[in-house]
């Protein structure tokens, strides 16, 4: 959440926490009476989802001190609890997204792979946030090693469906998620220009993020054909 002193994201730190305020505003609109949706916090002993809610809705007020304690140069006895605090909380609401979605069953939101995806998002906005172009670049290459991966599982069980949808219908959005993230991490990698690589892969993640949703195949159940 730094200033000019963060390299070339400077503005990036602030820019996320602005982001994730806009996120948090605008998760309320799909619910049916948004108005009810603070109940999400009552399920907290057993749902992973209401444990997210918790986890980030601590983390906005926290995040915001921290990156207010920093802008106003605050001792660092205050600075770095509050970093550490933010980071843990973040860390935890993050752990819960991944668990929403393990909880599933789903083969390919097994636990290995979602937490790949989900933390690492987290790297790439940290590295930009620090103004580490070859972290985020090496960041975007290990996850699409593994999304690489996927699509050459046309023979395994588990992930055949997965990749005979991404081969298939989805194809398209593999190729534009590809282009994005390699595109933008080799502009960044490479010096050639910060903001607009990290805009490429900003919109490559994204479509990370819906093959994750749309080539999620759940399993048959017993006695389908």
């Amino acid at each position: 959440f730094g200033g000019g002193g963060w390299g070339g994201g400077g503005g990036v730190g602030w820019g996320g926490l602005g982001f994730w305020v806009l996120g948090w505003g605008g998760s309320v609109l799909h619910l049916g009476r948004p108005g009810q949706g603070w109940k999400a916090f009552l399920g907290w002993r057993r749902s992973w989802l209401s444990r997210e809610v918790i986890a980030f809705g601590a983390w906005a007020p926290v995040a915001g001190a921290f990156a207010g304690a920093m802008w106003l140069g605050l001792s660092d006895w205050v600075v770095g609890p509050l970093g550490l605090l933010t980071g843990a909380l973040g860390v935890t609401g993050v752990w819960c997204s991944v668990m929403v979605y393990v909880d599933t069953r789903r083969p390919a939101w097994c636990i290995g792979l979602t937490a790949m995806k989900f933390f690492g998002t987290v790297g790439i906005g940290y590295f930009a946030a620090m103004g580490m172009s070859l972290g985020v670049m090496g960041m975007v290459l290990v996850k699409m090693g593994v999304e690489a991966r996927m699509l050459t599982a046309g023979g395994d069980e588990a992930f055949g469906r997965v990749s005979a949808l991404q081969w298939g219908p989805l194809r398209g959005v593999v190729l534009v998620r590809a282009a994005c993230g390699l595109s933008g991490a080799l502009l960044m990698g490479l010096g050639l220009s910060f903001y607009g690589g990290l805009a490429l892969v900003i919109v490559g993640e994204l479509l990370e993020r819906v093959l994750f949703f749309r080539s999620a195949a759940a399993p048959k159940m017993p006695g389908t054909i």
